[in-house]
């Protein structure tokens, strides 16, 4: 899927970040172009960041995205 292209995506997001600062993203999703799902975002204190996602291709989308 092009992620340049516009999609709509109807859920939620919630972030949170923790003083030694890393952040968690999590993003639900109940209408998207991958049907509903849900993923998560862990950015850890030296920059690195990890993302759970339900399959590869939407893991590919969501890197591509952000």
């Amino acid at each position: 899927m092009n992620s340049t292209a516009r999609h709509r995506f109807d859920g939620y997001i919630l972030g949170v970040g923790t003083p030694c600062g890393r952040r968690f993203v999590v993003g639900c999703w109940q209408r998207s172009p991958f049907g509903a799902f849900a993923d998560i975002m862990v950015a850890h204190p030296d920059g690195a960041r990890e993302l759970i996602a339900p399959n590869e291709e939407v893991g590919a989308y969501v890197c591509e995205t952000y």
